[in-house]
């Protein structure tokens, strides 16, 4: 072979090949759960986050690494958690809760942290706006304006009649606290009751339903804190007959009846294309935080288990409707 041709052989198989950046570097992220969730639960969003990162062209054992962190419950195992994740020279860190946040957060202020949900970014100090993050974590949140009206004003279309409402969730959370005070305040301007029982794992959901079967209450609030109990929740709703409002769409999926929030598989979804953009050089105090869309959902077959029928008012608001 000339030395002409050789030469044009190698050109031509340099083309071919990728850039040397992209061929052989291996990335790794970190992803921190503080487990408050059932694992079946929680390893469906992550599959999600998993699989877009396939798409975008990060695959495991090619040129992905991903470490699992979790805290099976135990705030108190969350600093040590992602003080590893820090040593295993992850790239990017994704935290879910505001709990786990914070702990990567104190581990490390130079890996990126990105976060799936968060209820209040800015004021839970994750990040200093939503436009400009302004340090190494960014992602997306799920607050909304006017929620607590929004999903009295939902209820009341569907059971007009209410005029005393429940509301679960773990009284002891400040944002839980925060939430209440908000429906307490709509529900006075309404002339309507509200009370909220306590309640954050299943013995306690158990119990406190127990104790809304003695009470006269025409509707119930759910906390978005007991997403990971939804499958409970709807089947102790359906057998108290009892109309019940969500915070995210995966509720209608479990059997609950009305949703209006996000849906966190698209939140989880949207973290991988975060991940991506950190592993590509953009900055996390240059990537504004999100907020999700909202949606309102209905369940007919849960409607028609506790004895309700559904006005076509709702029907017409509804974006997703489960028959």
């Amino acid at each position: 072979m000339d030395r002409k041709r050789r030469r044009l052989l190698v050109l031509a198989a340099a083309l071919a090949a990728p850039f040397p950046a992209l061929a052989q570097r291996t990335f790794r992220i970190g992803i921190l759960d503080p487990g408050n969730v059932p694992r079946p639960e929680r390893d469906e969003y992550w599959r999600v986050m998993l699989g877009r990162l396939r798409e975008l062209g990060y695959e495991e054992g090619r040129n992905l690494v991903v470490d699992f962190r979790w805290g099976d419950g135990e705030r108190a195992h969350l600093p040590g958690l992602a003080r590893d994740l820090v040593a295993t020279g992850a790239d990017v860190i994704v935290a879910s809760t505001t709990p786990g946040v914070r702990a990567a957060m104190a581990a490390t202020a130079t890996i990126p942290i990105v976060f799936p949900t968060a209820g209040n970014p800015v004021g839970a100090g994750l990040v200093q706006s939503l436009a400009r993050p302004g340090g190494n974590v960014t992602g997306q949140s799920i607050i909304q304006t006017d929620t607590a009206g929004k999903r009295i004003e939902l209820l009341l279309e569907l059971v007009p009649h209410a005029r005393r409402l429940a509301f679960i969730g773990p009284a002891a959370n400040p944002s839980v606290a925060a939430v209440y005070r908000d429906l307490q305040q709509v529900a006075q301007a309404k002339g309507m009751a509200l009370r909220q029982f306590d309640a954050l794992n299943a013995e306690a959901i158990e119990r406190a339903f127990a104790r809304l079967a003695d009470e006269p209450v025409d509707a119930l609030i759910v906390s978005a804190i007991l997403a990971g109990h939804r499958r409970q929740l709807a089947e102790l709703a359906v057998r108290h007959r009892l109309p019940a409002i969500y915070t995210f769409m995966e509720h209608l999926d479990a059997g609950g009846l009305m949703a209006f929030g996000p849906d966190l598989r698209l939140n989880y979804r949207r973290a991988a294309e975060y991940v991506h953009r950190l592993l590509q050089g953009a900055r996390p105090a240059d990537l504004p935080v999100e907020q999700g869309r909202v949606f309102v959902g209905i369940n007919l077959k849960a409607a028609k288990e506790i004895g309700l029928a559904v006005p076509p008012s709702v029907l017409l608001r509804a974006d997703r409707v489960i028959e």
